[in-house]
């Protein structure tokens, strides 16, 4: 079990994932140079640690992890920057992997945005945008609630690589 926590892509990839948070927390962002580096390094992991064989498992991650990001950042449920390191992190994991780690994200994502709006005495306000929603009209912009989702990210990462360490696979 502690071999599948020390993996190099496993590794590399926490590594992205502490910059990126760490980054975000300090400056609401992850840049494009942090997803550039952690995108190259990725590729040369795949290359380095799969070989050829590698390739297309990487491609289909890669490829799991754009259908299921860009929708949600279609509605803008996340940033640009966040889908940028959803898709690098999928390199360095199986499709099955991204995906969990992609819907646990969510979980988190909705739980840690919750829990925001409960500390910052919003609620009222919260019920009313998720209503202004479901009935398709357009949520007050100033009183919306926003939450470096990057911390969603590690969680569903490390949600993501508990389930798989315990053999654990809803897919």
């Amino acid at each position: 079990m502690i071999a599948f926590f020390l993996n190099p892509k496993t590794i590399l990839a926490a590594l992205l994932i502490a910059a990126s948070v760490a980054t975000d927390l300090r400056t609401r962002k992850v840049p494009n140079r942090l997803i550039l580096i952690g995108f190259t390094l990725a590729v040369i992991a795949v290359g380095v640690f799969d070989g050829r064989s590698g390739i297309w498992p990487a491609v289909a991650s890669l490829g799991t992890a754009i259908l299921f990001t860009f929708p949600l950042y279609s509605v803008k449920a996340i940033a640009a920057g966040d889908v940028k390191l959803l898709v690098t992190l999928s390199l360095l994991m199986s499709w099955n992997t991204s995906v969990t780690m992609i819907f646990a994200s969510m979980v988190w994502g909705a739980a840690l945005g919750f829990a925001r709006v409960l500390m910052d005495g919003k609620a009222k306000q919260f019920g009313e945008n998720l209503l202004a929603i479901l009935k398709r009209a357009k949520p007050a912009q100033q009183n919306l609630s926003h939450i470096p989702y990057t911390v969603a990210i590690l969680f569903g990462f490390l949600t993501s690589l508990s389930l798989a360490s315990a053999g654990i696979s809803w897919i």
